[in-house]
């Protein structure tokens, strides 16, 4: 099928330029379609080619030539549907983000959309060549079994290192310090705020109670292997209990009677991992190890486990009764109001809200507040030993894959040498900075006059007052520009993160000056997602997809049902656990466990 296309794309190639075949190679050489995913907000640019950072990028010469790129975007909220038109129609551009697509990118191959880069890559980009080569996880995602052979189909984007994220786990550090005790000497903690009020002024000497427990072989364990971690940051499941009680004390001094100590997603659990990897390691779902090897773990003893400490917590109080009637709140907006008013000490939400971002004079419960991220807890309590003292390896965060885009077939007579080149350069220490923190001075000298101007007669770079760089180095670390930080969207209309290619140097960025920020930021980091699997589901053909989504969705269903069962107390722990675990192995989940046993051990 895919021969039959190709041949019927190269006829009208031919007929088209009949004649005059040298003439429309020169015309299209270097001038390229590019679909984004997303664009940049049109309050800031009129189109993403206005971008300074895309400008400075298209003013070098790549392989001798200039590259000519017209940026396009989808209208927001039907990106999919426009996407799968677009195919259908056989009117696509030279270069997809593969974002939205409803294809994999095989798929998109055998179709004859997508073009084999393989030896396109091994020529122009070696650069991006030796990074995938040198990382496993990329080199899952950057290579496509075609009839067993490995092929390059598309150009994927890469996060370096350490991965961001934009939301985790928040706790009353206040509350800690006014209502704790040191759980050695019994004496109250002290802290606060000094002058002037803000994060960097912020001091305490709390320390959680695993850091002194000798008995606890697990805590024991941590502190060996992790001679950074100095006690004052909560580690265990026995150190989130140990919050939780200071926080009942906090409820009752202050008349609390509609507060409740953590929210947790409306089913019981996150299919990410969080929270659940903590008992056994995975998500409650599939998962891999490092070797590739895939496990099936909801009907183990890691889901038991968690449910009993999640139905423990839930008897105590600590959880919100009402957890699974808040379907329609997304995973980080738990009852977000409830958090706001001070209600809610401990939820899972993004890094805007850290530090005193919740203290307001309408919310008495909220003054004084120090908002302050935690990293995903390690069971020491619940369960048999095989579900306890394991690192989470499962959680939501941004993956080591940052996107892809595809080069098709619209593309077959245009300077790909000189496309790829520049791609190519995006894999460059230079590219790399350019392509995470934008432009620094000179850089933006250079391309200064060429940018569009507003009513004023400014730039958007002179009206954001980035004119001396949109970033700076400190200490050898690197830090957006306040502007950046502080004004929202602003980032992708003067960085090119929009086309999901080239490396992005987080490890090297530190996102924020705010010392309580990036003491979140470290927690919410200090594990990483290596056992999830949900990056890897568009690797699927369309048949594996379809049984893929027949049986995960059948179990999902189950689950949204029957964990909350089990966490308010209406299930056994054992006989009904076991019939659960019994009506899911009848959906087949090995089925989906061997489809991803061969992925991996094909892409190895």
């Amino acid at each position: 099928m895919r021969k039959i296309i190709s041949v019927f794309i190269a006829i009208v190639l031919v007929l088209s330029c009949t004649g005059a075949l040298s003439a429309c190679s020169k015309k299209d050489d270097g001038a390229f379609t590019y679909l984004l995913s997303a664009g940049a907000d049109e309050s800031f640019i009129s189109n993403y080619g206005e971008n300074p950072s895309i400008k400075y990028l298209l003013s070098k010469e790549y392989n001798g030539k200039k590259l000519d790129i017209d940026f396009k975007t989808m209208v927001a909220g039907s990106e999919k549907e426009q996407f799968q038109t677009m195919i259908s129609t056989g009117e696509y551009y030279d270069i997809l983000d593969m974002a939205y697509s409803g294809y994999s990118i095989g798929t998109l191959y055998e179709m004859g959309i997508a073009m084999d880069l393989t030896e396109l890559i091994n020529e122009y980009m070696p650069n991006y060549k030796a990074y995938i080569d040198s990382h496993e996880d990329i080199r899952m995602r950057a290579y496509t079994l075609v009839n067993g052979e490995k092929k390059m189909l598309q150009i994927v984007g890469c996060n370096d290192d350490t991965k961001n994220t934009f939301e985790g786990y928040m706790y009353r550090r206040d509350w800690i310090v006014k209502y704790g005790k040191n759980p050695k000497t019994g004496e109250p903690f002290t802290g606060g705020y000094g002058t002037p009020k803000d994060s960097n002024t912020w001091t305490d000497n709390v320390v959680f109670p695993s850091w002194y427990d000798e008995t606890n072989k697990y805590a024991v364990e941590y502190k060996a292997n992790h001679p950074e971690w100095d006690g004052t940051d909560p580690v265990f499941i026995s150190d989130w209990e140990w919050m939780f009680g200071i926080f009942e004390k906090a409820f009752e001094d202050l008349g609390v009677t509609d507060g409740y100590c953590m929210s947790i997603y409306y089913i019981g659990a996150m299919a990410t991992g969080d929270l659940y990897s903590g008992f056994g390691g995975g998500g409650p779902l599939w998962s891999k190890n490092s070797d590739g090897e895939v496990t099936f773990n909801l009907t183990n003893e890691n889901t038991k486990a968690y449910l009993e400490c999640m139905r423990s917590w839930y008897e105590k109080g600590w959880l919100d009764k009402r957890f699974n009637e808040r379907s329609s709140d997304m995973f980080f907006k738990i009852n977000q109001e409830g958090f706001y008013q001070g209600k809610v000490p401990m939820m899972c939400i993004g890094i805007g809200a850290s530090v005193s971002a919740i203290d307001d004079d309408n919310y008495p419960l909220t003054k004084g507040a120090m908002i302050l991220g935690a990293r995903m807890p390690i069971n020491d309590l619940y369960g048999e030993d095989s579900t306890k003292g394991h690192e989470p390896d499962a959680l939501y965060q941004n993956s080591s894959y940052s996107g892809a885009v595809a080069i098709t077939t619209a593309a077959e007579n245009k300077d790909l040498a000189t496309l790829l080149t520049f791609m190519d350069s995006l894999y460059t220490e230079e590219g790399s900075i350019i392509g995470t923190l934008g432009l620094n001075a000179e850089q933006y000298n250079e391309i200064k006059d060429s940018l569009e101007k507003d009513s004023d007669g400014k730039n958007i770079v002179e009206k954001y007052d980035l004119t001396g760089g949109m970033y700076h180095i400190k200490d050898g670390s690197y830090y957006s520009a306040k502007e950046i930080q502080n004004v929202n969207y602003l980032l992708q209309a003067v960085v090119p993160d929009r086309i999901s290619i080239g490396i992005k140097k987080v490890s090297g960025v530190v996102e924020y000056e705010n010392k309580m920020m990036q003491r979140t930021q470290k927690e919410w980091m200090t594990y990483k997602n290596t056992a999830g699997i949900l990056d890897y589901t568009d690797l699927l053909n369309e048949e594996q997809s379809k049984s893929y989504n027949k049986v995960n969705n059948q179990i999902n269903d189950k689950i949204s049902v029957e964990f909350p069962k089990f966490i308010k107390g209406t299930y056994n722990m054992t006989t009904d656990f076991e019939t659960f675990a019994k009506t899911v192995n009848k959906m087949g989940p090995e089925k989906v466990t061997k489809i991803f046993k061969e992925l991996f051990n094909g892409m190895k």
